[in-house]
């Protein structure tokens, strides 16, 4: 042991820890750490500390796979959110100063490993999130001061992996450089360049299948810490959307908890695959390996498939040259209806040996059975629309029969429509009056502007090529929404030429996409003409393709044109309206704008448009925006969710429900009721046990105001969660007078602030027991309240009357909700001393709670109103001569709960909870004047209670929600006993030595390796 004194009234403490593992018998090294003390009593203290533990006796009881950081005492909440804080925000200067504070009494060659592996709600230690951010520095602090490079969040995600996902490679390069496992072999994915990356992405990043946890939800946050909680979330966003070629992305294993399914990639890496460049390029297998292929299923209320046999399908036709309808790779996907169209109407066909349509088909929809190619929508169902003879390309007025084609394809129920062809001219080759004049040429009875805006009126989505000429403005009929974008005339356009083509203000650019062609580098193809004035409705895609079928049952080998880049954004569309079926079909077209990965100048650009499809980004949820709807009502993910305090131990962890949230596109998505809530872990600081803090209750100063008045006063410092702002003071003040001079009655009143009711109306011979089981449960919700007390009491009976109120202090791991939880409650006890060397005790009383449970943290859609508790008690202790006593204190109380109007919780039972501690206590055992004490109990526990849940699972075509009941059984599997041994020995009238020891069996009410805490304290006054 050594010995400092240290400024500013802090102490050093240092703490000896080993993991023991009672029932694994696993032994792990140990480690010296540093804490502090935040307040002292009024005397200056040293103390000397030695613990043995086989868990963290503060670790936090997270929801989903534990993080792999070592354990050991953590931090104090604010002390957290400073580091957290300093690392969100990337201020590695105020997170290296806050780190030097900490450690600046610390014995050489020591760190604080174990205090910054502390997780937030989402598990995320201090590294992970600062693997979210792009800042370096603060990753190379916290690992040269002892943070765990290999510890993982709740859905296994560890400091490299974020750092990819989140697209900052460097501090993913630097991980790599320290030494992090890399099960995903991100190495190798850096070192290769972008054009290659997504068959190492294959081979390296398969999805494993954990669940998914969420807290600030969204790529920047789920919630880093309020972060569920403000919670952090990673979502695999393809890449970052500045970089000019997308990296290849690893495919997080949170998909598992939120997407119908979670195959590997390699299913959708073969050699099937890799002959079509758009499953590349736009991440097309993440999409389908997250069951999202063009077909339409019933659901399970937890996202799963309800059957493997679709229930729909979304219907694309591909208006072209014509199809061979008997392909092997395209006939299963055949729907009924195919025709062919000319000037004069439909008649039934659509087939046709011309290989331009079968080429296009077959990159939409060609089904994955291991031969040749498939589709980039495998499970859509598709119907030819044979318009032109040729290969494709109009070589007149491009009113012929896709006029009639489109009149059919919407009175058939078609969504998306692909259109490879166009003229050969682009849009600036025509003035105005020949635009309108060809969109009124009369065919068949019918004009092209009257069917375009058939089709946009009927929800259908058009997919142009831009053509194949090279140059900077793409063709008609991809460009025509230039003349079609509402009531105002576009940058370039005066409003009167606007107003010739397009009398009415039509706006046609939400259901229309332009095509542009991407060669194997993401350049734009030599041939291909660019997005010009048609940018904010084009997408760009690979159109240089290796491979697609061709008629007479074969394959092509290689084609290139915007012909080919058009079927590719088609399929994504495909892909999009089967994953979310309830969504407007413009919506799905605003989707794959905003989430496709930027090309050329950064945002939207006259080469580029929106930049390539990336269907990985599409089909994750949103990046914040999130919600959650609980009937007529939507409250915002990220403030919505539950933490369960210690009493319910884990019965969070029991329950499999589901429930959807939205994102805010509302695409809707499924999570585990595990991953919305959390398990508040009770903890005891190390400085609190060693200090025994309630001892602040016996008042600093106790200054006599009369003959029957008495004032108390004490000060608590608190450190500011900023380090550079001074700790404050919280004042303690009592002030009690006495109501008679009777010498055979005793009365007295008195008035407390921030005091713990709960240690002042312990026994006085359990006082001396640093045992927080002994505390009445319900009054030590709260240590510290402001009450009034007054007590009455004769030779043999007295009787004791409180109220009080307070506010819940932050939990140690209460990151993410900051709703006010006041309580306020009254107490009575009965005590009676008539029989020689015995006192017993009854007590009762009543607590309620506002937007809590039991100390539990609710918000949003999970609010609940309030909680009462009724409570009552017995105390009963009995002296053995003068040396020992024993005592038993038993609990029991009914709780009622009234959930918010609007909330998931829509009834509780009534909860019964209770506790008790069992032991005793002698005196003078080794030596003259010492003490020794031993507790056996059970701290506070739900004993039997539910609650029903009314669950968002999921969401009708209309767009409605659907809704399931679900119970929760809020009582845990497991109950905790505790043993604690105590013992203290004056050495003189200035300095003692205290041994206290804790054993802890199933900690949390959970069924887990024990843990036993000692602790060696030696106390000077002076």
């Amino acid at each position: 042991f050594r010995l400092e004194v240290l400024k500013r009234r802090w102490l050093l403490l240092v703490i000896k820890q080993h993991d023991v593992g009672l029932r694994s018998h696993s032994r792990r090294s140990g480690l010296i750490s540093l804490t502090r003390c935040s307040s002292l009593t009024r005397f200056g203290i040293f103390a000397l500390c030695a613990q043995l533990a086989c868990a963290p006796y503060a670790a936090a009881a997270a929801v989903g796979t534990p993080i792999t950081a070592t354990g050991g005492q953590q931090l104090a909440y604010s002390d957290k959110i400073a580091i957290l804080n300093a690392i969100d925000s990337g201020d590695s200067a105020r997170l290296q100063q806050y780190i030097q504070i900490i450690t600046s009494s610390q014995p050489a060659g020591n760190n604080l490993g174990y205090v910054l592996n502390f997780p937030d709600q989402a598990g995320n230690t201090p590294l992970i999130r600062a693997g979210m951010t792009n800042n370096l520095e603060t990753t190379k602090i916290l690992l040269a001061n002892g943070a765990d490079i290999n510890a993982v969040n709740s859905a296994g995600q560890s400091a490299l992996v974020t750092s990819y996902n989140y697209g900052n490679p460097d501090i993913a390069q630097y991980l790599i450089a320290q030494g992090a496992a890399d099960p995903y072999q991100i190495a190798a994915l850096l070192a290769q360049p972008a054009a290659s990356t997504t068959a190492a992405t294959a081979t390296g990043a398969a999805a494993t299948g954990s669940s998914w946890t969420a807290l600030h939800l969204g790529t920047a946050a789920l919630l880093a810490g309020g972060a569920v909680a403000g919670a952090a979330i990673a979502i695999d966003n393809g890449g970052s959307d500045s970089s000019s070629t997308p990296p290849a992305t690893v495919d997080n294993v949170s998909d598992a908890g939120i997407h119908p399914q979670n195959e590997p990639l390699s299913n959708y890496t073969t050699a099937e695959a890799t002959g079509q460049q758009g499953h590349g390029a736009m991440n097309t297998s993440y999409a389908l390996a997250r069951g999202y292929d063009g077909s339409i299923y019933n659901r399970n209320s937890n996202g799963t498939l309800a059957s493997t046999t679709p229930v729909g399908f979304v219907k694309v036709a591909v208006m072209d040259s014509g199809v061979d309808l008997t392909h092997p790779d395209l006939a299963p996907n055949l729907a009924t209806g195919s025709v062919t169209c000319s000037n004069t109407g439909c008649v039934s066909g659509g087939s046709n040996t011309n290989s331009h349509g079968t080429r296009v088909a077959g990159i939409i929809a060609a089904r994955q059975d291991g031969v040749g190619i498939y589709g980039v929508a495998p499970q859509a169902k598709f119907i030819s629309i044979r318009v032109t003879e040729n290969n494709g390309t109009f070589t007149g007025n491009f009113t012929r029969g896709d006029v009639a084609g489109i009149q059919y394809a919407v009175a058939n129920g078609v969504q998306v429509i692909n259109s490879s062809f166009g003229t050969n001219l682009s849009i600036n080759s025509f003035t105005p009056t020949q635009i309108r004049d060809d969109l009124d040429v009369v065919v068949n009875g019918t004009t092209a502007r009257t069917q375009y805006q058939n089709m946009v009126a009927n929800k259908v989505i058009n997919v142009f090529s831009a053509g194949n000429n090279g140059g900077v403005q793409p063709s008609l009929p991809a460009a025509l929404p230039y003349y079609f974008q509402g009531a105002t005339a576009p940058a370039g356009l005066s409003q009167a030429n606007y107003d010739l083509v397009n009398p009415g203000r039509l706006d046609w650019s939400k259901h229309w996409i332009a095509a542009i062609s991407l060669d194997a580098n993401n350049q734009i193809s030599s041939f291909s003409q660019a997005c010009g004035v048609a940018k904010n409705w084009c997408l760009a895609a690979p159109g240089e393709i290796s491979n697609s079928t061709t008629p007479g049952g074969g394959y092509s080998g290689p084609i290139q044109g915007t012909s080919f880049s058009a079927p590719n954004i088609t399929g994504a569309v495909a892909v999009m309206l089967g994953a979310f079926p309830h969504l407007a079909p413009e919506t799905v077209t605003q989707i794959l704008f905003d989430t496709a990965t930027d090309l050329g100048a950064p945002g939207i650009d006259d080469v580029y448009g929106h930049g390539l499809v990336n269907l990985q980004k599409a089909t994750s949820p949103s990046d914040g925006g999130w919600t959650l709807a609980t009937g007529s009502t939507s409250f915002a993910f990220e403030s919505s969710g539950f933490a369960l305090s210690a009493p319910f131990g884990n019965a969070l962890a029991s329950s499999d429900a589901s429930l959807q949230f939205l994102d805010k596109y509302g695409k809707n998505y499924s999570i585990g009721l595990t991953s919305m809530g959390n398990t508040l872990a009770h903890s005891i600081p190390v400085s609190d046990r060693l200090m025994n803090r309630d001892q602040r209750q016996d008042f600093d100063q106790l200054t006599p105001l009369s003959d029957t008045m008495t004032l108390g006063l004490a000060a608590e410092l608190v450190p500011n969660e900023n380090p550079n702002i001074p700790a404050r003071t919280i004042p303690k003040i009592s002030l009690t007078s006495a109501l008679t001079s009777d010498p055979g009655l005793e009365a007295s009143v008195s008035v407390n602030s921030n005091t713990s009711l709960a240690y002042a109306l312990l026994p006085h011979a359990q006082k001396s027991l640093p045992d927080e089981a002994l505390k009445n449960p319900y009054l030590n919700l709260i240590n510290q309240s402001t009450s009034s007390i007054a007590s009455v009491a004769s030779a043999d009976t007295s009787l004791t009357v409180a109220a009080y109120q307070g506010k819940f202090n932050s939990d140690e791991y209460g990151y993410r909700f900051e709703t006010e939880k006041p309580l306020h409650g009254a107490y009575a006890e009965v005590s009676y001393r008539g029989i020689k060397g015995a006192r017993l005790a009854v007590n009762g009383g009543m607590n309620q709670e506002e937007n809590s449970l039991l100390g539990s943290e609710t918000s949003g859609a999970f609010s609940i109103d309030r909680a009462l508790t009724y409570h009552m008690g017995t105390s009963t202790q009995y002296d053995i001569g003068d040396r020992a006593g024993l005592f038993v204190n038993y609990n029991i109380g009914l709780t009622k709960v009234q959930a918010s109007q609007s909330s998931i919780f829509s009834a509780f039972s009534d909860l019964t909870t209770s506790a008790f501690a069992l032991g005793g206590n002698m005196n003078d055992t080794l030596d003259r004047g010492d003490r020794l004490g031993l507790v056996f109990s059970q701290p506070l526990r739900v004993m039997r209670g539910d609650a029903a849940l009314t669950l968002p699972t999921g969401v009708a075509s209309d767009g409605a929600m659907l809704y399931q009941n679900n119970r929760l059984n809020l009582a845990p599997s497991a109950t905790e006993y505790n043993i604690g041994l105590y013992y203290n020995l004056p050495l003189d009238g200035r300095s003692s030595i205290n041994f206290d020891s804790l054993l802890r069996m199933n900690p949390q009410h959970t069924a887990t390796d024990s843990d036993a805490t000692f602790f060696a304290k030696y106390m000077l006054e002076f």
